[in-house]
């Protein structure tokens, strides 16, 4: 073939180049948009995965790393925030409080999320987190009921009742939500409510529970019967409802034992209760075998607990090995209950030996024995650091009305590395213990302790300030804490005589008188004679000396401890030869 030129050749190259170029131009221009979809396609597929993977317990670990791989390629993700943290905090993650203020700060956060985001820090007991992050709520927002619900259960857990209370009833009046009255009914039925409060939180509870298809929350409010005196409480709630919410298939050992308990309330007849008690431990015996023996010691049972207590059933366990142990003691079978101690089997804790010693001792009136024992017990609470054993004994201590050791330990647990305390509620014995024996100092260190564990507890707080004053220490900053409680609940006698002590000490009766009620308000119906005490030395010194005797007159002295005598009755100066005499120069 003869050779010819070929004339498009640098036209076919020329075109190479271009589509070249134009590629490359391309590639580069779209480089970011690929990079991005190719990160989306990768965070849904992790996302898909972690959210299949929280359907299992087994797995909440790979669902938080999967959830954090999505958020990670797609930060811009809400969704991808939202899994990461229902996986991190189902995980445990110590991130989890990190991630859940990300969420409720997202610009595109909707308030289920910042429901959500409180809801964990409320679980979490993330005190401070859970106020700062409240308090950036709207107004609208806040009236929402979860919103409500969750802020009083907030108030509920720090013992602030009236606060919660007042936001209960406010919007009750509006709409009548049944979680609010379930809230509002635990409050009411307090140990320490009115007759007339008590009646208000029996009828709600009558109108949650009783229902042709109650649900969990009527199951909720038929236990709150469980923490009412029987004797205070409305016959008609007896024996019919616990029996309808009780007697259900597939109900729990906790609701049928209160149905127990209210059928025994309401039926004076023998063979009756036996049939109860009966049905009781043959539902759940074997089930619940430690809730069951308890049941029957809390009732009167105690010859019963020993023969559902087997030897051989609590020789296999540490717990039931302990519960028939106290069994044996009340009801007085001292001997054998020597003789149980002997054979511990394995697994129970040295601590809980040395405790079963002391109550042994304690039986046997062994008092060199038992105080031994105590001892020993101290001695493994100080070497163990996994737990906080003080509180151990402190319940122990408490239930064989040792108050001296009970104190002893309550003191000691907040210097544990896991210090954590019970509520100001269950401590009532021991501060009474240490103001009894004027011990201002500990009583003080205690207060303090709980003061952490319940900021918002005013009336804990007040104390706190009461004692600081007492002790002559801090006296003007806690006397200005003082006034801010006031302002809060201005309608609390406690806080308005804490206050204007802390001025009497700084010598301002004025401020002292401006601060209190006036002698005629309702609201010193209700005054200790330490409180009359603080109105008659404003007087007093303020030089209204008529209307401060008739206060004295309702102070009992006897009542008041050494420091407030010594605030209300000053000595009087030294004088004679043993005072400073002038130099005469």
């Amino acid at each position: 073939m003869p050779w010819t030129r070929d004339h498009k050749k640098p036209l076919r190259i020329l075109l190479s180049f271009g589509i070249l170029i134009v590629g490359g131009v391309a590639l580069y221009l779209l480089r970011e948009p690929l990079a991005a979809s190719t990160r989306s396609w990768r965070s849904s597929h992790n996302l898909n995965k972690a959210k299949e993977a929280l359907g299992s317990e087994e797995q909440w670990e790979s669902a938080y790393e999967f959830a954090l791989m999505a958020r990670q390629l797609n930060p811009a993700s809400i969704e991808a925030l939202r899994v990461l943290v229902d996986a991190s905090f189902r995980s445990r993650s110590v991130r989890t409080l990190e991630y859940a203020n990300t969420l409720f700060l997202f610009p595109e956060a909707t308030e289920a999320d910042q429901l959500a985001v409180l809801r964990i820090m409320y679980k979490a007991r993330d005190q401070i987190g859970f106020v700062r992050l409240y308090n950036l709520l709207s107004d609208e927002t806040r009236q929402l009921p979860g919103f409500v619900t969750l802020r009083a259960s907030f108030l509920i857990s720090r013992n602030a009742f009236d606060s919660a209370r007042r936001l209960l009833e406010s919007n009750i009046a509006e709409n009548r939500d049944r979680q609010h009255l379930l809230l509002l009914a635990s409050i009411l039925i307090q140990p320490s409510s009115s007759p007339e409060d008590l009646k208000k939180g029996q009828e709600i509870i009558r109108e949650l529970s009783i229902s042709d298809n109650p649900d969990q929350l009527a199951r909720s409010a038929f236990r709150l019967l469980g923490f009412i005196d029987p004797e205070k409480m409305d016959p008609s709630l007896l024996g019919d409802l616990g029996r309808s919410l009780g007697g259900e298939s597939g109900v729990s050992s906790n609701d049928f034992i209160a149905a127990a308990n209210l059928a025994i309330a309401s039926t004076q007849s023998p063979e009756e209760r036996e049939r109860i008690v009966d049905e009781t431990i043959v539902k759940f015996g074997s089930r619940s075998p430690q809730q069951i023996a308890a049941w029957l010691a809390l009732i009167g049972e105690g010859d019963r607990v020993l023969d559902f207590l087997t030897e051989e059933k609590c020789l296999q366990s540490p717990q039931l090995y302990e519960q028939r142990f106290i069994a044996l003691i009340q009801s007085g079978e001292v001997d054998a209950a020597g003789e149980w101690l002997e054979t511990p089997p394995p697994g129970i804790s040295s601590i809980n030996i040395w405790l079963a010693r002391a109550r042994l001792s304690r039986a046997k009136a062994e008092l060199a024995e038992e105080n031994h024992a105590w001892e020993q017990a101290f001695k493994v609470a100080q070497m163990t650091s996994d737990r906080n054993e003080y509180l151990r004994i402190f319940e122990v201590a408490s239930q064989n009305k040792r108050i001296d050791l009970a104190t002893r330990a309550l003191l000691k647990a907040p210097t544990h590395p896991n210090g954590i305390i019970p509520p100001a509620a269950d401590l009532v014995a021991p501060m009474m213990f240490l103001t009894r024996n004027e011990r201002l100092q500990d009583l003080r260190f205690l207060t303090e302790a709980l003061a952490v564990r319940e900021p918002d507890n005013l009336m804990l707080l007040n104390n706190l300030i009461y004692l600081n004053l007492l002790l002559g220490d801090k006296v003007e900053p806690s006397t200005q804490s003082a006034a801010q409680l006031v302002e809060k609940e201005p309608e609390r006698l406690p806080l308005r005589t804490t206050c204007a002590m802390g001025h009497l000490i700084l010598g301002n009766p004025t401020a002292a008188l401006e601060v209190l009620p006036p002698v005629d308000s309702p609201q010193w119906k209700t005054a200790t004679s330490a409180d009359r005490a603080i109105l008659a030395c404003s007087l007093e010194r303020s030089g209204k000396i008529e209307a401060s005797e008739a206060i004295w007159e309702q102070v009992n002295k006897e009542e008041l401890t050494k420091p407030e005598l010594l605030i209300f009755f000053p000595p009087p100066p030294e004088t004679g030869k043993d005072a400073e005499q002038p130099s005469g120069e």
